[in-house]
């Protein structure tokens, strides 16, 4: 009786539970399946035979292998029981998952289960959640690592970005202290990563503390973009620094971006072009002023060349009174101090080239140096020559003048003695040679001329060949010196450069343009008068100059007709050219000047032997009249002799 009712109350228990309770008798095959094991599939205990073949059958193929494998190990183990998740299909034909739990409650003989009992539990609705929330994390973990992946395409990019930028970025923190840089920014410090994150930008610069101008500093205390331009002596640089602000959301900095950028070489440019302008400024200057000393020697000239022509008809005139010989020989010598200033005046104005000839620049620098020397023992000169010859075409006293003022320059800057060294040598001139940049590169013959004066400050260098510029007291010169030198030098198409330091002394480098040609010895000249006969057409614009010319002439021998100007020398061309056997003709003249009237001679009386005389120097529109087929020149003021010479010259040249 009470084993009947215990297995009445188990039916009626097994029968209350929704689970699925199972029994399978393993020999044979038989199972019993609970009325809730049918109603959770959807069968009627009559449509489905309870057997362990109907139950397999019913398994999902994919969870076949691993279920049967759970059993098996489970009888093999004899553990307590099993469990195992796998599908059965319903009668509707969809999958149910099922959570299956069992044991073997009686074993054979042999240690073969006989009898297993257990469960089936619907777990579809928890694992189609599961299911969903593992699409849904798979989802999300798709879209992390897309994210992840464009995040990282993206800082690869920004770091590729940065690392492309020449100039030079970095992040600070809110405390100072550098938290990366770009490619660049290591470059530039020559440093690598990890010894510059972390630490202050001004210690990587050998500071103790913060820069005097900084422009990140300002950005901290404003809060506002900030920049700078200074030199840093550290990186021998000078470094545009610009600093921004990053802010949170309470405007609060936490962040600042460093940009540098290294502008030593626009500052250099700038600098460069700075002096370009002062030199191009100084040159127009020094145009100006040329064309004024040009003009004022000119002038000056055709007052001496009445003086001297006077004086020479005068020093004719009184040959027998003796007692006066040596005053007229001070007259002439004032003159001729008088004729050596417009030469300075000319030569500062570039005003030309008396006699061009190609010379050897070893043997002049070695002349001028040995009489500068014997006048002045308390220097000792040295002088290094090139090997060879050095040859130029140039001045020769134009070139001499310009050695002496040197010279006299590092004399005066040695009143108590001292070395002057002087040598030559072939340079050659490159593009990449900056402070030569006024000439055309090539072969140069280089003078530098050395002394162990006193030396000139900046401002000194910058107006030494300045005209009229002078640290003399009053009185004791010109400033006229050094400024003809450049002039001469210039004119000769070289270049003359100074440096110089106080307390050291002085260099001056000139650069004059090597010459193919052969040096020629120079004729020596004498004071000899020649006379002659034959009508000379004398032109000028100047009375003083037809009056006195007229006079030396005729006291030579010859008969002279004056002409005032160009437009009246064109008539008595028409009028008595065949009457003419020479024409001395001035260059400047307002109104149809000399040029035009030698065009006009050539072109009407070819053969008329034409000399040239003017107050400026043989060059320029001079020397193009002369490269026409004019017969000779003369420079303004000329003593009867020099007069006498040239007209010889031209008219036997010319029968």
């Amino acid at each position: 009786m009470l084993e009947k009712n215990r297995q009445q109350l188990l039916s009626l228990a097994l029968e209350a539970t929704s689970d699925g309770v199972w029994t399978w008798h393993i020999p044979t095959g038989e199972a019993y399946f609970s009325p809730p094991y049918y109603a959770m599939l959807g069968y009627d205990p009559s449509e489905l035979p309870a057997s362990y073949e109907t139950w397999t059958s019913l398994l999902h193929p994919e969870d076949l292998e691993n279920t049967r494998s759970t059993i098996q190990r489970h009888f093999r183990e004899r553990n307590d029981e099993y469990e195992v998740e796998f599908r059965l299909k319903r009668k509707s034909g969809d999958w149910l998952w099922i959570l299956g739990r069992g044991k073997v409650i009686e074993w054979g003989k042999d240690d073969e289960p006989v009898l297993v009992v257990g469960s089936h539990v619907n777990i579809d609705t928890r694992k189609r959640t599961e299911q969903k929330l593992a699409r849904y994390q798979q989802q999300l973990q798709d879209m992390v690592r897309d994210r992840t992946r464009a995040l990282e395409q993206t800082t690869s990019l920004l770091e590729a970005t940065l690392n492309a930028i020449p100039d030079i970025l970095g992040i600070q923190d809110d405390n100072h202290k550098i938290i990366r840089y770009n490619d660049a920014g290591y470059r530039f410090l020559k440093k690598k990563h990890d010894e510059v994150v972390g630490r202050h930008c001004y210690e990587l610069l050998g500071r103790s503390e913060e820069c005097e101008l900084c422009a990140t500093s300002e950005c901290y205390r404003t809060k506002e973009p900030s920049s700078i331009v200074r030199y840093e002596q550290a990186l021998d640089a000078w470094l545009d620094v610009r600093a921004y602000p990053i802010l949170n959301e309470n405007n609060e900095l936490i962040r600042v971006i460093e940009h540098l950028r290294d502008v030593t070489a626009e500052k250099k440019a700038e600098e460069e072009n700075r002096l370009l302008q002062e030199q191009l400024l100084n040159a127009q200057k020094m145009e100006s002023l040329g064309t004024l000393a040009g003009g004022i020697a000119h002038d000056f000239n055709n007052l001496l060349m009445g003086m001297q022509g006077q004086l020479s008809l005068m020093a004719l005139d009184l040959k027998p009174f003796k007692g006066l010989s040596g005053q007229i020989e001070t007259i002439q010598d004032y003159i001729k101090r008088a004729t050596d200033l417009t030469k300075q005046l000319l030569g500062f104005a570039r005003g030309g080239k008396y006699e061009v000839k190609p010379i050897d620049i070893n043997t002049l620098v070695k002349d001028s140096a040995s009489l500068f020397g014997r006048t002045n023992k308390e220097l000792e000169i040295i002088t290094k020559t090139a090997p060879g010859s050095l040859v130029i075409e140039a001045d020769r006293r134009q070139l001499e003048q310009v050695l002496l003022n040197v010279f006299i320059n590092a004399w005066q800057a040695m009143p108590d003695g001292g070395s002057l060294q002087i040598q030559t040598e072939l340079f050659h001139l490159k593009k990449t040679d900056e402070k030569l940049h006024q000439i055309i590169p090539g072969r140069y013959a280089k003078i530098s001329l050395t002394d162990s004066g006193i030396g000139m400050d900046e401002a000194t260098q910058k107006r030494i060949f300045d005209p009229f510029f002078t640290t003399k007291e009053k009185g004791r010169g010109t400033g006229l010196g050094l400024a003809s030198a450049y002039g001469i030098i210039k004119n000769h198409n070289g270049y003359i450069y100074v440096t110089s330091t106080l307390g050291v002394g002085t260099v001056f480098d000139i650069y004059l343009p090597i010459s193919e040609k052969d040096p020629n010895a120079e004729t020596a000249l004498t004071g000899e008068i020649f006379t002659g006969h034959g009508r000379i057409l004398l032109v000028d614009d100047e009375q003083m100059i037809l009056d006195v010319g007229q006079s030396m002439l005729e006291k030579l021998g010859y008969k002279v007709t004056i002409s005032k100007g160009g437009e009246k020398t064109i008539e008595w061309i028409k009028n008595m050219g065949n009457e003419i056997d020479l024409v001395i003709l001035d260059m400047i003249m307002p109104g149809i000047d000399g040029e035009e009237v030698f065009d006009y001679i050539q072109s009407t009386c070819p053969d008329l032997p034409v000399l040239l005389s003017s107050g400026y120097t043989l060059d320029g529109k001079a020397e193009a009249i002369m490269q026409k087929g004019c017969s000779g020149f003369i420079q303004k003021p000329f003593t009867l002799s020099e007069l006498s010479r040239q007209i010889r010259t031209v008219l036997v040249a010319g029968s």
